[in-house]
């Protein structure tokens, strides 16, 4: 059965929420976000500190194998998206102050732009992370089926070139996602 969208209902909803201005004011948003953001920024500070001591122990045990290596890109990926958390945080902070002083334009840089172009960035980084997840969890899997190919596959130098492909194919998409829409592409909703 087909969604009839044309039904009294449906145009009521439609028009009362005809944008978002009508469904959650400014200063609600500032305030949910607000306290979002806060929490965010507390956990991240607290996750900037826990990766900071992963990327260390790394370090000092030096890389002996793939798995070694797929563990520091996971700590490394996730500090970077932690500090553009904290941006982000800042960010709004500034937005916040002009959207309080009645829109007055404080700053050079519009902060909810820097405030976008940090939430869309900071994807790529927490993408990358979730793919290194994966290979541990692939040579989790590896390691019990075939430990042959295991010990064939993971050594230190695979662990670098895994890595270095991910961070290729990530670039290489993200730049080709930047213009891939004209004008409606990511930059240009910034403006």
């Amino acid at each position: 059965m087909a969604l009839n969208i044309s039904s009294p209902v449906s145009r009521t909803l439609l028009s009362d929420f005809a944008t978002t201005r009508d469904l959650l004011s400014d200063k609600d948003y500032i305030t949910v976000e607000g306290v979002i953001t806060v929490l965010s920024v507390a956990l991240a500070f607290v996750g900037v500190l826990g990766n900071a001591v992963s990327i260390i122990t790394y370090v000092s045990m030096a890389s002996k194998d793939g798995v070694t290596v797929t563990f520091l890109f996971t700590a490394a990926a996730d500090l970077i998206y932690l500090v553009t958390v904290i941006a982000m945080g800042v960010s709004f902070l500034l937005l916040s102050v002009e959207v309080i002083s009645g829109y007055t334009i404080w700053f050079p840089v519009e902060p909810y732009g820097v405030y976008g172009f940090l939430a869309m960035s900071g994807r790529y980084p927490y993408e990358a992370s979730k793919l290194a997840t994966t290979c541990l969890s692939v040579a989790r899997c590896l390691c019990v089926a075939k430990p042959l190919l295991y010990r064939s596959f993971f050594y230190r130098e695979c662990g670098f070139v895994y890595h270095c492909n991910i961070f290729s194919l990530f670039h290489s998409l993200l730049y080709a996602g930047l213009g891939a829409h004209g004008n409606e592409g990511p930059i240009q909703q910034l403006h």
